[in-house]
């Protein structure tokens, strides 16, 4: 078994071959000023969690069609490197969809100039742009997630479309990154 491989069964979770009991807290990285993480997380460690939960808002880090922002108060990937080097696992909530009583449940406003698109529904045109923000998601410079034990969770069925329409390379990117293995 590779190092950091999550395992999902009918017995639980195991991780690197160890039966794993995951206590999570939720730390939305994009809500906390960025100076306040390591606090933050440091004190969900000392409670005796070991993962922390975050949603990624895809209308945060594509605020205009095709232009990312993943720096500053945005950097995710450093937000999840500070996790792990404190030993948390993290379990990431990506768009497209996330409700979290965030603007639009985290859909970026420009979709709505989309014609013929319908939100939060299977139609053709809704994956795209979506698989497009994830690719940014799963692929990042220097792949800071590849070794970490991360595991991904879609908030709904929604979500859910865009993988399901991506290319087989993104699915198997999505799994790589993560680091997500199920044998049921």
């Amino acid at each position: 078994m590779k190092k950091g491989n999550l395992m999902i069964s009918n017995d639980g979770f195991s991780l690197e071959g160890k039966p794993l009991r995951i206590l999570s807290g939720a730390i939305h990285y994009f809500r906390v000023p960025r100076d306040y993480w390591e606090d933050l997380l440091a004190k969900l460690c000392a409670c005796g969690f070991n993962t922390v939960e975050t949603y990624i808002p895809w209308n945060l880090h594509e605020p205009q069609e095709g232009v990312f922002e993943w720096e500053d108060e945005r950097d995710f990937a450093a937000f999840a490197l500070l996790a792990q080097r404190l030993g948390l696992h993290m379990i990431l909530r990506p768009s497209p969809y996330i409700c979290a009583e965030w603007e639009m449940g985290g859909l970026p406003w420009w979709l709505l100039k989309k014609p013929g698109l319908r939100l939060r529904c299977m139609n053709r045109p809704y994956p795209i742009p979506g698989r497009r923000f994830l690719c940014t998601l799963v692929l990042p410079e220097g792949d800071p997630m590849g070794d970490s034990g991360f595991a991904m969770r879609n908030f709904s069925t929604y979500s859910e479309i865009c993988i399901n329409y991506a290319t087989p390379s993104v699915k198997e990117a999505t799994l790589r990154v993560c680091n997500v293995a199920l044998s049921m």
